[in-house]
């Protein structure tokens, strides 16, 4: 292994081709590949299973399943918990991309939840939608 693409002088561009090159068929495979979140409680029993799963790496872990947390703090946890053996079981260590999908939302405890899309677009209120976005990107971005 070169591991030019872990060159700080190198272009991100250089360093992503060079990082492409590394890969293998699998680890490329498992980028394009998504995952359910595991709620803190079931960790135990499934850490050794999904630390088996994301053996090549992991594109993008799903946080729908910590709508069950009692708490932010146990969110983060959980998200900490994937992303560590994300990044200690895969040969490059590659980070994966926690998301959601945040149309009514963010899916978290202690969040602000919207009406379903389809009833706010009969409103016709585009400054009402633009305020909506802005508190859903605020209350997933913290």
């Amino acid at each position: 292994m070169s591991e030019a693409y872990l060159d700080a002088a190198l272009s991100p561009e250089e360093r992503a081709e060079a990082l492409l090159e590394e890969l293998s068929l699998e680890e490329k495979i498992a980028q394009v590949r998504g995952v359910w979140g595991i709620r803190a409680e079931m960790w135990q029993a499934q850490g050794e299973a999904f630390r088996q799963f994301v053996r090549d790496g992991i594109g993008q872990v799903s946080t729908l399943a910590e709508r069950e947390c009692r708490s932010l703090e146990e969110a983060v946890q959980v998200q900490k918990l994937c992303q560590d053996a994300v990044m200690a079981e895969s040969p490059h260590h590659i980070p994966a991309a926690f998301h959601m999908e945040g149309l009514c939302g963010a899916f978290i405890t202690g969040a602000t939840s919207f009406p379903a899309g389809i009833g706010r677009g009969a409103s016709f209120d585009p400054a009402l939608e633009r305020k909506i976005g802005g508190t859903v990107a605020r209350q997933e971005l913290a």
